[in-house]
């Protein structure tokens, strides 16, 4: 037996701990991922070597060591300088979807003779501002910003907050529209769109939260087990901070449209900005799969509800049940599905050391995206 398997086998409960110290200056030295795995390979560990020590290969070996071993200052390192000044401006930067959103919503009810081109106008406003959010801050993580399928279920799924439940209702009544004005929205869907895009601001805190408390729990942890027993806490936590902020967002935007707070309506939206939170979180965290599936399956099941209305629209008897008496129920329930889903994945997902390597460099499954 060599050594490395006989110190493998009489290793504590983390192995990885072993590599750690072994290959300390490595890792310290190190600016990227990539430079632990070639020095890694370089002393002989292999993909079959990192399988022992509970990794699919070296680059994940290399990664988690990158996220667990303090390195020293390196010459990239002194744009951290900046990040005092950068931090009193990021909360604008995430006030600006909301605020173009609240512009837009203001000016459709002063105007609505222009409300299609008010509509069209603040969309492309705010998903300009919200692709600024996403570029830096909190809620940036390099390659996994720019995934087709996750901008493209995002679309639908704001789409159907807005025009959704009356599409829904005017498929159930059996009575097609007779004009267009019948497909737009109304002002409480208005209002509520309007909070969640107003929410980016506490969701990216919640996120810098988060990812500060988690890597704080890398180096002290005793084991890979015991990391993922004290991150899933903070998942939950992450969640728990999140949800009040945005609860609190959609009744008082509730309450300045219709003078009212709807619970049937405040939960639906509630739903759908909990499964924005998740997917991103999952996404920031090197999981964009994953965030894309969830947001997947909530279109998949909304699509399902839109083919059944139109068929019973078609039918003598129009349809009648959860869907005829509660349409707006549909968005609570497929979002609430896709977001437990997500949750139940992120307590697993989220656990794994090499989740919260450095905000400054790309992980290695990032890179591999990226590349062509």
């Amino acid at each position: 037996m060599s050594a490395t398997q006989a110190s493998r086998r009489r290793g504590p409960a983390d192995p990885v701990r072993v590599l750690m110290h072994r290959h300390r200056e490595l890792c310290a030295r190190a600016t990227h991922p990539l430079e632990i795995a070639a020095g890694l390979e370089a002393h002989g560990i292999t993909d079959r070597v990192a399988w022992d020590f509970r990794h699919r290969d070296v680059f994940s070996l290399a990664e988690e060591l990158y996220a667990r071993v303090p390195r020293e200052r390196a010459p990239g390192h002194e744009h951290r300088a900046a990040e005092p000044q950068r931090t009193a401006v990021m909360p604008l930067v995430h006030l600006l979807p909301g605020l173009c959103c609240l512009t837009g919503a203001v000016t459709m009810r002063l105007r609505p003779a222009d409300e299609l081109v008010a509509g069209v106008l603040t969309a492309v406003a705010a998903g300009s501002a919200l692709l600024l959010c996403l570029r830096r801050g909190p809620l940036h993580r390099g390659a996994a910003l720019s995934s087709p399928g996750q901008w493209l279920w995002t679309l639908w799924l704001a789409a159907f907050s807005l025009l959704g439940e009356r599409a829904l209702a005017i498929g159930l009544s059996g009575r097609p529209p007779t004009h267009l004005q019948a497909l737009h929205p109304d002002p409480a869907a208005v209002a509520r769109t309007t909070a969640l895009a107003f929410a980016v601001l506490p969701a990216a805190w919640c996120a810098a939260w988060f990812a500060r408390k988690a890597r704080s729990r890398l180096a002290p942890a005793p084991s890979l087990r015991e990391f993922a027993a004290a991150v899933r806490p903070l998942v939950a936590g992450a969640v728990l901070l999140f949800l009040p902020c945005l609860l609190g967002l959609l009744a008082a935007a509730d309450l300045l449209a219709t003078g009212r707070a709807d619970p049937a309506g405040i939960a639906a939206s509630a739903a759908l900005g909990l499964l924005f939170f998740l997917a991103r979180l999952l996404t920031v965290h090197g999981h964009p799969a994953a965030a894309g599936l969830g947001c997947a399956l909530a279109c998949a099941l909304q699509a399902a509800a839109l083919a059944l209305a139109a068929a019973s629209a078609a039918l003598t008897h129009p349809h009648e049940g959860l869907l005829a008496t509660h349409p707006g129920a549909v968005q609570g329930l497929t979002c609430s599905a896709a977001a437990l889903a997500l949750l139940a994945h992120g307590f697993r997902a989220l656990g794994r050391a090499s989740s919260h390597s450095s905000p400054l460099q790309p992980t290695l499954q990032d890179q591999r995206n990226a590349t062509p």
